[in-house]
């Protein structure tokens, strides 16, 4: 699969490591440019090259997005997920909060939006260097499109949940 990140920050970074170590095609969307992942972790350290955009005007269609920005800042992102989103995209929303998919639709098209509710708890130490400390996953909305995205969880240590549950599990974290 053709893989973007869109904000590598603590989250965004250790899905990106995660999925390329994994042999996806990820592309970071970034502001400043880095070439290796590093992910600090005592289960399972890791470094995994790196392949980085700074400019959206260079990105294509993928076929999933992870929208990593923290929720001011979709807006700013929004210029990224037009460029990489197409009808089959899968668009995850992985903010804390209410509402995220409504705030990344409009600049995504047809592209499916799912909501998440993240559990990864990692700390940014500089671009593209993560401390991985416990978990790593997104609880998803029980559709097709998140059973699609739980295939990868054989292949990664980020993980893809759908349940039948996830109204309670966003209610959960809040």
């Amino acid at each position: 699969m053709r893989i973007a990140v869109v904000g590598p920050g603590a989250v965004g970074c250790f899905f990106a490591a995660q999925l390329t170590a994994a042999g996806h095609e990820v592309i970071s969307c970034a502001r400043r440019p880095f070439d290796t992942y590093i992910v600090d972790s005592e289960t399972v350290p890791m470094r995994a090259p790196a392949h980085v955009l700074t400019d959206p005007a260079l990105a294509g269609p993928v076929d999933v997005v992870i929208v990593a920005v923290k929720s001011h800042h979709t807006q700013s992102a929004g210029e990224w997920l037009r460029r990489l989103c197409a009808p089959s995209t899968i668009v995850v929303v992985a903010q804390n909060g209410l509402e995220g998919e409504d705030r990344v639709r409009p600049y995504v098209g047809d592209a499916s939006v799912l909501a998440s509710v993240v559990y990864c708890e990692t700390e940014l130490i500089a671009p593209g260097h993560t401390v991985h400390r416990s978990t790593g996953f997104l609880y998803l909305p029980d559709t097709a499109d998140a059973h699609r995205l739980a295939s990868l969880n054989s292949e990664t240590l980020a993980w893809f949940r759908p349940t039948p549950n996830y109204v309670t599990e966003l209610w959960r974290k809040l």
